[in-house]
């Protein structure tokens, strides 16, 4: 089962020639996602031959 968070945030947006809209996770909720994550993260840079990402992140369907 996929695992689902509900919050509230607000929207903001990096404007550019691409713009994204983000929303800033709280940080018990990032702690968890972190948490079910690591397994994909280490498999991810134990795959990669570049620096790992610092961050990421998800575009808001719809938007933009």
């Amino acid at each position: 089962m996929t695992p689902s968070y509900v919050f509230e945030a607000e929207l903001w947006l990096h404007p550019g020639e691409a713009p994204w809209h983000f929303l800033t996770v709280p940080a018990n909720i990032a702690d968890e996602i972190a948490e079910e994550t690591s397994a994909l993260v280490t498999a991810s840079k134990s795959a990669s031959t570049s620096s790992p990402a610092r961050s990421a992140s998800v575009p808001v369907p719809g938007r933009g």
